[in-house]
């Protein structure tokens, strides 16, 4: 027997990750097919009978490691290296990997100013595996060991709050976990609340034209939200040519003669009240009232 013949070993495994193996998302993960043998194994790998390709999979130790930086759900699946060395039949080794994650955020509220009889709804959705279980919090009490708040509804990952109370300011919580840990998310609910202020308050009207639009300024603050009601000689404007935007601004359609006047715009919320006046002044459209005569010019 030659020197050669008698060097020649079978491959045979010396060390080999586990069959079922579960990493975490974001981890670094290595998955072992060592052989020895001689001549020295060639390994190769494959995933779904394709070889792994991707900017996050390296090989070390000669080939005989996969290394995965950053796991991502996509590669769960099944491994299989495979190692010949020209003696006898090649061995192949199959490893099937788990991805499970930590809970980590899609989306989550933010802190929030919101004024008196609004509505507010947030949401705080969570991804992991398995999947995560939510809780909600109050000033760091449990929702459901807080005072009870008919207005206040939570249902899986959103909680919502109908027609804001100042009771309602408060720092809310929630946090999602599961058994490779837990994500925490905290923001502050301010509710706000003001008497009626006019931040633009209507300037006068000295040129309305006849048969035009014209549109008298009213801008308003106020928390919640101040109802705005125009009046003209003792009479609420609302409807017809008369129209109250949502700025506050009255608008006046087809401008009549008899719009002619003193107007009050009237602001007001639980809070308080506030008012403003201006006037219109209407004008008839340019007309010519006389045609142009022919001039003959003479020359000397």
């Amino acid at each position: 027997m030659s020197t050669t013949e008698e060097l020649r070993v079978a491959a045979v495994s010396k060390y080999l990750s586990p069959e079922m193996s579960v990493a975490l998302r974001g981890s670094r993960v290595e998955l072992h097919c060592i052989y020895g043998g001689t001549p020295l194994p060639v390994t190769s790998w494959s995933k779904g009978g394709v070889e792994p390709a991707s900017s996050r999979f390296t090989f070390g130790n000669n080939g005989k490691t996969l290394i995965i930086t950053s796991v991502q759900f996509e590669d769960e699946g099944s491994y299989e290296c495979r190692v010949d060395n020209g003696v006898e039949d090649g061995s192949s080794h199959t490893m099937n990997l788990k991805v499970e994650a930590a809970p980590y955020w899609l989306s989550g509220p933010n802190n929030t100013d919101a004024a008196e009889e609004e509505r507010v709804v947030f949401n705080c959705d969570a991804m992991g595996l398995p999947k995560p279980n939510l809780e909600w919090f109050v000033n760091g009490i449990p929702i459901s060991s807080a005072k009870p708040n008919p207005r206040r509804t939570v249902l899986g990952s959103v909680l919502t709050i109908d027609s804001l109370d100042k009771s309602d300011t408060a720092v809310y919580q929630c946090n999602a976990s599961n058994p490779h840990g837990y994500a925490f998310r905290s923001f502050y609910i301010n509710v706000r609340a003001y008497p009626p202020t006019i931040a633009e308050p209507p300037e006068n009207v000295t040129g309305a034209v006849l048969g035009s639009r014209v549109t008298l300024r009213c801008h308003v603050f106020g928390a919640p939200r101040p109802r705005v009601v125009w009046v003209k000689d003792g009479r609420d404007l609302s409807g017809g040519r008369h129209v109250v935007l949502d700025s506050g601004d009255l608008q006046i359609s087809d401008v009549h003669f008899q719009d002619e006047g003193e107007y009050l715009c009237h602001a007001s919320n639980k809070f308080g009240m506030a008012s403003a006046s201006t006037s219109v002044r209407v004008q008839q459209r340019t007309r010519i009232t006389s045609p142009p005569e022919d001039l003959e010019v003479n020359g000397d």
